[in-house]
């Protein structure tokens, strides 16, 4: 079997393709990235490695002739550009439907990891009723969550009109956590600059966040790669069952939590994004997801892959 993952040279790209590497069934793995290869797919074997955006027209022609059967596709660029949008919508909306036809083209399973940000960050949201995947995409101004929401979108379109036989799952994850995570996201990110904060500001008591281990997703994202395609389109979240509240999230950072009006963090992210010039992850619309509760079931996935399914829970870890 052949994998092609786009995105390879990130975070979870570089995670699936040393997972991949190991396997004896894999005869090879075609990476794409814009950026140059890393230290760790340089150090793999059965790597071919593409240098490009997937924006770009210059790239697929080499990776059709290596006849893949699997994509997936993990390109995104999550932080969003402070003064060249058009760019951002190019990278993400007009590389991901590339990928698309791409694998209609000649894969037969294409894997797209989505997000939970689709079904957006608001007051109704509750903790005891989780979004399933018949709950509709309702994010309508955090443009990670629009542009993901717009990517499902598509995939979905081109599906319904595609005579192609392959099979298409989106995998809409939640946070992921784990000792790579730390290493990958050194730098200037909010969530390091909470970390350096003696405590931790809390608008809503309900908030909080699921997380999947790495490695977890990892066995899932393999397991749903060698699952027989059962149809042409499909969708799944990805979420442990287990949803930690603001306290335990504050706990966990060995914080103290400090109570302020969602106002306030709505401000905060206003003035970080203009004075960071948007290094700082505090797109429009994004405070939401630090005040109100998106809590997603994971149990569809859990049904399909059964005895495969690991229950992910962060503080097993």
């Amino acid at each position: 079997m052949k994998i092609f993952i786009t995105g390879a040279a990130g975070y979870i790209g570089v995670m699936l393709a040393e997972r991949f590497a190991e396997r004896d069934d894999i005869e090879e793995i075609v990476c794409l990235d814009k950026n140059p290869i890393t230290p760790e797919l340089l150090a793999l074997p059965k790597i071919l490695y593409l240098r490009a955006n997937t924006s770009d027209d210059t790239w697929q022609g080499i990776a059709a002739e290596r006849k893949p059967d699997v994509v997936i596709h993990c390109a995104w660029q999550i932080r969003e550009f402070y003064f060249r949008k058009k760019l951002h919508h190019a990278w993400n909306i007009c590389g991901s439907r590339n990928v698309f036809a791409f694998a209609l083209s000649c894969a037969r399973h294409l894997i797209y990891l989505s997000s939970v940000a689709v079904y957006g960050a608001y007051s109704d949201n509750r903790v005891d009723r989780p979004f399933t995947e018949e709950d509709p995409m309702r994010e309508d101004e955090y443009l990670y969550g629009v542009q993901k929401k717009q990517s499902e979108q598509d995939l979905y379109d081109i599906c319904q009109k595609s005579l192609s036989p392959i099979c298409a799952t989106v995998l809409r994850i939640c946070s992921v956590a784990g000792p790579r995570y730390k290493r990958a996201k050194k730098g200037f990110t909010l969530q390091n600059l909470l970390a350096l904060l003696p405590f931790i500001p809390i608008a809503n008591q309900e908030w909080g966040r699921q997380f999947v281990h790495e490695e977890d997703l990892m066995g899932i994202i393999d397991n749903v790669a060698n699952e027989p395609p059962q149809s042409a389109h499909r969708v799944f979240n990805v979420a442990p069952p287990m949803y930690l509240r603001a306290s335990e999230i504050v706990h966990a950072y060995g914080k103290r939590a400090f109570h302020v009006p969602k106002e306030l963090v709505r401000l905060g992210f206003f003035v970080l994004r203009h004075l960071s010039l948007g290094r700082l992850p505090t797109s429009r619309g994004g405070w939401r997801f630090y005040v109100y509760p998106v809590a997603v079931d994971g149990g569809a996935i859990k049904g399909m892959l059964g005895n495969n399914f690991i229950q992910s829970i962060l503080y097993n870890r």
